[in-house]
């Protein structure tokens, strides 16, 4: 707007008024005047959503002023999914060992509250065998254990526009899961897993009082959607040391993960992602980081180099969850002419986000208002 005027033609012999400059300024002080009678005045007067809304505008507002993505369509526009804005994580995990043969299963149900009003939900079954190993320390109740199994997991996910949806879907469980003409699934996911773990135990007699344990996961796995996009999957986790006393949530640092996603379009590669998971503040804090790289139908590149392809091509999605794993379990083991171990839990994990930003082509993290003010 330089040496233009409103019409598009060049402005001559015009003089800026010498008053405009205060004439903002006033203009500024005005606004903010009434911006802060009315967040005094309104719950005064019995109207506290006025005040609110008054103050969303204003955060709005700085938001446009420091270029963050302040409403859905940005995000949208930015190519960004919704956030997560909580979960919550129930169900349990049982293991029984005879001789040295272990054979487990874990059921879970998770519910999940996005950014974009809808709710979503996933089911999850697995079952596992492995082989069990351990050996009683000399003159002292501490035991060494091992075990090295292959479990293979199923899961299914659905998307509600409102959490009322929802709620009737849960109700009618587990008849409703199986009900795809009213409920279809979203998504479907089969997984196959490697795991490894070795413990130290506490003992009374026979009862486990207290485990530090060390434990490590590697998947494979496939995600089809209802309109048949396939995601193929390979992550690595190490969790631990973990020490667990018994009837007792566990304590440790929690566990970290590194998942590589590759997006089909039919044969065709479209999307590359790196998600990194790790936990803080004694696993009280997850800070997950995904950076995905549009392919476009070339090859993706190796998984170090994702992270500065994104910076200049694709996305970088900056996610931090409170954390609480507050999952209670007990394990024992019985001798009866056959030894006989149990290990039970009852999974009950909570996650909120408090913090989310993203990089989208630029060197600049920009805040994710449109997730961010839905948590005030």
């Amino acid at each position: 707007m330089g040496g233009e005027n409103f019409a598009g033609g060049p402005r001559r012999g015009v003089r800026p008024s010498p008053t405009a400059g205060q004439a903002s300024l006033e203009y500024i002080a005005v606004i903010s005047l009434v911006a802060a009678l009315l967040l005094l005045a309104a719950p005064a007067v019995g109207a506290p959503s006025i005040a609110d809304g008054v103050a969303r505008g204003i955060r709005i507002g700085l938001c446009v002023v420091d270029d963050d993505i302040c409403t859905r369509e940005d995000a949208a526009a930015a190519g960004l999914p919704p956030c997560q804005l909580d979960s919550a994580t129930r169900g349990y995990d049982a293991r029984v060992t005879v001789f040295s043969i272990e054979g487990g299963s874990r059921d879970t149900l998770t519910g999940y509250r996005n950014s974009n009003g809808s709710f979503s939900l996933m089911w999850s079954a697995s079952g596992s065998l492995g082989v069990a190993i351990g050996a009683d320390l000399p003159f002292v109740p501490v035991s060494r254990d091992g075990a090295v199994r292959a479990k293979l997991t199923a899961a299914r996910g659905w998307t509600f526009p409102d959490e009322a949806s929802m709620r009737g879907f849960v109700a009618g469980m587990p008849k409703s899961a199986a009900d795809q003409a009213r409920w279809p699934a979203a998504w479907h996911t089969v997984e196959g897993s490697l795991q490894g773990e070795a413990e130290l135990k506490a003992k009374a007699g026979k009862l486990d009082l207290e485990k530090l344990g060390l434990a490590s996961e590697d998947i494979l796995g496939a995600r089809i959607t209802r309109d048949g996009t396939v995601t193929m999957y390979a992550s690595m986790h190490v969790e631990g040391p973990e020490k667990t006393w018994a009837a007792m949530p566990s304590t440790g640092p929690g566990r970290e993960s590194a998942v590589m996603e590759l997006t089909l379009n039919g044969a065709s590669p479209r999307t590359v992602a790196l998600r990194v998971i790790e936990p803080s503040e004694q696993n009280s804090r997850l800070t997950e980081t995904v950076y995905r790289v549009p392919l476009n139908g070339i090859l993706p590149p190796p998984p170090w180099k994702i992270p500065a392809q994104a910076r200049f091509f694709g996305t970088i999605e900056r996610n931090v969850y409170s954390y609480s794993d507050t999952t209670r379990g007990v394990s024992g083991e019985l001798g009866l002419g056959v030894k006989l171990g149990v290990d039970a839990k009852l999974v009950n994990i909570r996650r909120t986000l408090i913090d989310a930003t993203a990089r989208t082509g630029s060197d600049k993290d920009r805040s994710r208002f449109d997730c961010l003010d839905q948590l005030r």
